[in-house]
Parts: C-alpha cells; structure tokens; sequence
C-alpha cells in the first residue's frame, strides 16, 4: 500500500520538509511548559499535523558531538550549495543557511521509494505494531484530508481532491479502528484511540467501537489512557467519571504517551543504508507527527482539570491534582508531562524551592539537549542523521526524560520507569 497516494493540487502540497519539522515538534517544539506556567498554543510551525509548508525545520533530536572534517559528510562545492548525506546537492541561502524546499526536493524520489518499500513490508508484516503502524504512517498528514472546502476558494479540482483526501484518510482510520478492536496490545489500540478522536463530518464508522476506557482497562498502570477517559468525561460534562479518572492517574506508576514508539516501528523496517538516513528521518518524523499532536492536547488537558480557583474550593480535587503532579514528576517519559507537573504542582501549593528545583532542572534538560543539537548544513551529515535515529530508539526504549538525564549526568533511576514496548510492564531503568 502506497501510504500517501493522494492526488491533491498544488495549493495544497505538503513537502518532505514539513514531515521532517514534525520531529521537532516532537522532541523540542512540544516543550511548552518550560517557560511559564500556562500551555500555549502551539505556532504553525510547530503544529506536526496538517501544517502544509514548514521553513528551516530544526531536525534535533539528539545532542551530535563536534565532529572533524572526516567525519561529517557534508561537502560544500560553491558558497551556494552543500551536498547531504546520501550524494544530492541542496542549495544554502543568502545568509548561509539550508533552503529546505531544495532539501526536500532533492530527496523526494528517495523518500517515496523508501517509504512504499517500508510501509509495503509492514503491512504484511505477521507483527500486529507493525501492521498498524503502516495504517497510522498513511494517516499522517491529515491536514489535507481535513481541510474546509473553503480553503480551495471556489477551486473544483481543489475541492475534488479535498473529497478523495478525506474519504481515503477515513478509509484507513477505519481499518486501524478495525485492526485494534480485537487487540490486546495497548501501542496499538491507543494509536486507535486517537485517530477516532479526529472528529469528520462522515461519522465515526469503526470508531464507535474503540475507546479510550479500552485503552485504560489495556495500560491500566500508564497515566496516559486515564488522562485520554478523563478528557471524555470532561467533554460529557461528567463530573463523577472525572473525579475517577483523576483518581487512576494519581495513582499510575508512570505516564507514558508513547511520542516515540511509532518511530521505532518503523526503524525495525528500515534497511541500515546512508543513503536512506534523510529518507528514514523524514519517514519517522511523519510517524512521530502522528502521536505528537494528540499527546499534546492530551497533557494541557490535564492541566486544564487542575485550575487553580477551583482548587482552591474543591479539596478532593486538589488532593488529586497533587498525587497526579507527582506521577508526572517522578515518572514522566517525557518532557511535557515532567513540566506539567510542575505547573499543577504550583498551583496545589507545593513548597517554591521544589517549583525552583524542577524549573531549572527542565530547562537543563532542554538546554543541554539544544546546545549539543546540529543546526545548519551539519544537520544534513551522515553523522548528525544517524545520532537523531538513535535517539527515536533511545527515547522510546527508555523516555525522553530519562535520556535527556543521561545526558546531563543525573541518574534516570531515580524518577523514570522504563515500559515495556510489548506488554506495557514497567520496571526501573538502570543508570548508564
């Protein structure tokens, strides 16, 4: 199965380059809460989803050490040009930085091919993750297929592709719906999850069968599902199933969205080449885009639930607030949920030294991460490509939070639970 065979005009082209932001987005964009103490809506170049032209993507998923000459494959022929990993030449701007629609359109044939030959394989993979996964690859971009008639401006070819767009994006969300109705693994039924929660005007079709109490009963020790069943009863105006659902991730022993498991599917089908490294980046990036928008609004979410007037006045909910602001900040795998926690530990009135404490260790986190990342045409090495694929393994093997500890020398036994990418068991990551 071809995963985007979508015949869309012009106006509507969504380049490799916007694919390859979504990684950003999920490994550095999506740190909201490192700044101040409210979620802000994300910018459109941070949005992972439908965005349809993202410039100057920072590809930086991992720290890549300085590298000699030797070592990074990156050659420059003319002050206007740099050649990448893999051979093509790609044009550099005025003030020496990467023209990324030259990046995208050198690799396009490359990325095409790859992506028909990973996803083709994984679709008659005997692996219900991988299966799955190549269904959830297809679905992402959704930007296209969601689009308002509106935005064609009275253009009828525009309009025509819109209705292809969406009737084959909910053609695959249906059989992702299908596939992890009779599953017991919870990657792949909370993968479900959030395609159904894409609201489209045609109905819910298989989606009326999947939800997000099923995803719970699966990972009932993972916070995630429970913040997914407290965002319904929300949204229901239940305030008992709330309160319960409150009370389940107080008492999880981790909260684990799983931003990267996606990614890591699809590098076990990879073939380790150099000349595929931007192919699998990309291809992995669109992956990650998948996860990373629901995971977002997943967490404000959950800060949403703990506002502190209502804190202030509701002593059950504030007991609960707090013990889920610990889950968050003794075992996040992720940045997002360590800085939620800090912000929903603020307002229960935790001591300021702890709300001091867990801000500057956020932004070590992030610092640290930033400092060491590859901008510019070093991104484009060989080197600096392979040490951002690693690192989707790492992340999602053992957290981002975790990682990310590592790296600044703070032992990741301490808070983070590593989880089985199987079977959703956690257990005590070892420090390096």
């Amino acid at each position: 199965m071809n995963p985007d065979p979508l015949r869309v005009s012009l106006r509507l082209r969504r380049t490799a380059v916007g694919a390859a932001a979504a990684i950003a987005v999920a490994a550095v964009g999506t740190v909201w809460l490192v700044a101040g103490d409210e979620p802000a809506r994300p910018t459109v170049a941070e949005l992972p989803v439908g965005a349809p032209v993202v410039e100057e993507p920072r590809l930086a998923l991992a720290p890549t050490a300085a590298a000699s000459g030797a070592d990074i494959a990156v050659g420059v022929e003319s002050p206007g040009e740099v050649q990448m990993c893999g051979g093509a030449w790609v044009r550099l701007k005025d003030d020496g930085d990467v023209d990324w629609d030259s990046v995208a359109a050198a690799s396009k044939e490359s990325t095409d091919a790859l992506t028909s030959t990973v996803v083709a394989a994984m679709t008659s993979s005997a692996d219900e993750q991988a299966r799955a996964a190549a269904i959830a690859i297809a679905m992402n971009p959704t930007g296209r297929a969601l689009m308002k008639p509106s935005a064609c401006e009275g253009d009828t070819a525009c309009e025509r592709d819109l209705n292809i767009a969406l009737k084959e994006w909910q053609e695959r969300r249906d059989a992702l719906a299908k596939l992890a109705q009779d599953s017991a693994d919870p990657t792949v039924y909370a993968w479900a999850v959030r395609a159904c929660g894409i609201t489209v005007k045609e109905g819910p079709g298989h989606c009326q069968l999947i939800s997000a109490a099923q995803w719970a009963r699966l990972d009932p020790a993972n916070a995630a599902p429970w913040i997914a069943v407290a965002m319904n009863a929300q949204a229901e105006k239940d305030r008992a199933a709330v309160d319960d659902a409150l009370f389940r991730i107080s008492v999880a022993e981790r909260y684990d969205p799983g931003d990267y498991r996606i990614g890591l599917v699809l590098l076990d089908h990879v073939p380790d080449s150099e000349a595929n490294l931007w192919a699998a980046l990309t291809l992995v990036a669109q992956g990650i885009g998948f996860d990373a928008a629901a995971a977002i609004g997943e967490i404000q979410s959950l800060a949403s639930l703990c506002p502190a007037k209502e804190l202030n006045q509701d002593n059950a909910r504030s007991e609960a607030c707090e013990r889920s602001a610990e889950v968050l900040v003794r075992s996040s795998m992720t940045l997002n949920g360590l800085m939620a926690g800090r912000m929903i530990g603020k307002r229960v009135g935790w001591p300021q030294e702890r709300i001091d404490g867990l801000q500057k260790e956020s932004g070590a986190l992030k610092a640290a991460w930033e400092r060491e990342s590859p901008t510019g045409s070093e991104s484009l090495s060989c080197k600096a490509l392979r040490a951002q694929l690693d690192s989707v393994r790492e992340f999602a093997a053992h957290g981002q939070v975790a990682a990310l500890r590592r790296r600044v020398g703070e032992p990741a036994v301490r808070t983070v639970a590593s989880t089985s990418l199987r079977s959703g068991v956690s257990g005590p990551v070892p420090p390096r």
